[in-house]
This record gives structure tokens, C-alpha cells and sequence, in this order.
């Protein structure tokens, strides 16, 4: 079905107000609505303007909402950010009330996840000034800005640590470090560790070695 609009009124006719626009049968069955300055083309699903011929939109599902990646995505920096003093503060704690020191691996694994959490809390700090400026930000892909570089270093490094967290996490109720709330929380940083992970590998912000895997 093609919807097309009427031109512009005659200067000479300046009392000819705008007509409503008329559907016709197209040949090629393929819905559009034209303009005097583009034709705008619904295919099998995809959206294509005449404007802009080399860009096409296509209609995302539930699943693919950027509204669920974007609150997956606060909420488990939210978490490894929490994460970064939370641990070093808990040691602390600890020591100053003469309880018995946790083994070296279960020291090494909080370790992991406060330096986890202090790598996002820095990641979403150097993504938050490179996009606070849309014209600046789009400057700095083809200048190569040492920011985008620090946030594709930034984003590598997290994906490298989390497997190390994971395992950490599988540690700790294996070998009983912590109690069970302490378990469950350091569980709850290594899912967000995951999580946060698994965007910005779908988000391609990441570096070598694992930029090939994202593409």
C-alpha cells in the first residue's frame, strides 16, 4: 500500500488549504508513504527511509529491549561499585575485633571482587564522560581519543577478571570460607560481574584478546 502526499500548494492559489493524504495499490505490495522529500518502506519486518537508504530499523523483541540491557547494566555496576570498599572495609572489621584471620585464598578472593568493583566503578566513570558530550564523543572515534582507549582497556580488564571471580565464588561454598550470608553476597558480585560482562561484550567495548569473540 502506498500513501502519497500531495504537493505543496500553488503560491497563486494561497487559499488551497492541505488535502488528506490517498491510499493507492502499489505493484511491488510493499508498504510506503511518500513525501515530497522521502519515501519511508516497510519490508518483511524492516523499516527503510529514502533519506537515509543505508540505514534500516527492524523491530526488536522483548528479550532484545535496550531498556533491559540498560537496567542489567546499572544495576550490576551498581553492585561491583558497592562491592570495591565493601570487602576491604568487612577485612577491616574484622581484624580490629581480634577474629581469626580467613584463609590466604579467601583474602585473595575478596581481593578479586574489590579490584572487580574499583575497574567498574572506573569503566562507567570514563563511559560517563565520554558520552556526557554527543558531538564530542562522536569526534573522538575517528581522532582515536585516549578515553575510548581507556574504556576499551577498562572493559578488557573486567572481562578478564570475572572468570576469576566465578571460580572464587564456587570456592567459597565448596570450602566453606565465609558464612552463608557471606557466600550469597559474594555469589550476588560475581553474577553482577557476569552480567556486566556479558554487556559489554554485546556492546563491542572491549579490547584484545576478546574484541574477536564479540564481533
Amino acid at each position: 500500500m502506498t500513501i502519497a502526499f500531495p504537493a505543496r500548494p500553488s503560491p497563486s492559489h494561497p487559499a488551497a488549504g492541505p488535502s488528506w493524504p490517498r491510499a493507492t495499490a502499489s505493484r511491488t505490495s510493499v508498504p510506503e508513504l511518500r513525501s515530497t522529500r522521502a519515501t519511508l518502506a516497510f519490508a518483511k519486518g524492516v523499516f527503510v527511509s529514502s533519506a537515509v537508504p543505508s540505514t534500516t530499523y527492524e523491530k526488536l523483541a522483548r528479550r532484545q529491549s535496550p531498556a533491559l540491557y540498560l537496567g542489567l547494566l546499572g544495576t550490576s555496576t551498581g553492585v561491583l561499585v558497592l562491592a570495591a570498599p565493601a570487602y576491604p572495609v568487612t577485612a577491616l572489621v574484622r581484624w580490629q575485633r581480634g577474629r581469626s584471620v580467613h584463609p590466604r585464598a579467601a583474602r585473595a578472593a575478596r581481593s578479586t571482587a574489590s579490584a572487580t568493583g574499583l575497574i567498574a566503578a572506573a569503566f562507567t566513570a570514563a563511559l560517563g564522560a565520554a558520552v556526557r558530550d554527543g558531538n564530542a564523543m562522536m569526534e573522538m572515534v575517528p581522532l582515536g581519543a585516549p578515553l575510548l582507549s581507556t574504556i576499551m582497556m577498562l572493559g578488557t580488564a573486567l572481562v578478564a577478571l570475572t572468570p576469576g571471580v566465578v571460580a572464587w565464588a564456587i570456592a567459597a561454598w565448596l570450602r566453606s570460607w565465609w558464612s552463608v550470608t557471606g557466600c550469597i553476597l559474594f555469589t550476588v558480585t560475581a553474577v553482577a560481574a557476569v552480567t556486566m560482562t556479558s554487556m559489554l561484550l554485546k556492546y563491542h567495548l572491549v579490547g584484545c584478546p576478546f574484541a574477536w569473540p564479540a564481533q
